[in-house]
């Protein structure tokens, strides 16, 4: 219950922009066969959003 509640606590705090990031770079986890999102996924799933929203104006 500890850890549930300090993901809680995390979740309020950060951005939607950066929560749609971690979301990307769970995705890209998954296709590593990873189990948890690792440092290296981030920038990856980062440069990702970016892609995205440019493609959107």
């Amino acid at each position: 219950m500890k850890g549930y509640r300090g993901l809680c606590l995390f979740m309020q705090r950060i951005r939607k922009s950066d929560y749609k990031i971690l979301k990307v770079g769970r995705i890209i986890a998954d296709i590593d066969h990873c189990r948890n999102v690792h440092q290296e996924h981030i920038p990856e799933a980062a440069q990702y959003r970016n892609l995205d929203r440019d493609l959107w104006k």
